[in-house]
């Protein structure tokens, strides 16, 4: 992002993009940009990079004080390593009420290692309810209100 733009991603799911080879950015890379700045109730899953300490296989960060909520960001990867402290987020944002996870154990995604890959909650996620940072955001991805139950989804 170049100097005084801004960005809205809200309800996206960004996956399956990099290599553990050559690529330096999987999921997504957010820089010094201006205006009103959203990054919220998205997933992003199963990306990755090569081994580097510098960028991170999911989200990478690089706005002081920025506040990226509700998101998903799990098993995302460093050189195939999902445990590596930069495999699912780095940098300088705050991620409130977020999932950050190695795995994607107890998220219950209706088809995450099968193709073609479906990233949406079934009944039964950690992340149905969770999203309680306050958020005008009404629908999700589907076009479905939000909340339908005592919280919004992440």
């Amino acid at each position: 992002m170049g100097a005084g733009t801004s960005f809205d991603i809200t309800n996206s799911f960004i996956f399956r993009n990099g290599n553990e080879t050559t690529a330096n950015i999987g999921g997504v890379s957010l820089g010094a940009s201006g205006g009103a700045n959203v990054f919220a109730f998205n997933t992003v899953v199963d990306n990755e990079i090569r081994n580097t300490g510098l960028f991170a296989g999911g989200v990478v960060c690089d706005i002081p004080g920025f506040v990226a909520s509700n998101n998903i960001i799990v098993r995302n990867f460093v050189d195939n390593d999902p445990n590596r402290g930069n495999s699912n987020t780095l940098g300088e944002c705050v991620h409130s009420t977020s999932t950050i996870a190695p795995t994607v154990l107890g998220l219950n995604f209706v088809s995450p290692d099968n193709t073609p890959q479906d990233y949406h909650l079934q009944r039964g996620s950690l992340a149905i309810d969770q999203a309680t940072t306050p958020s005008a955001l009404a629908v999700d991805i589907d076009g479905d209100p939000r909340p339908q139950g005592n919280a919004r989804d992440q």
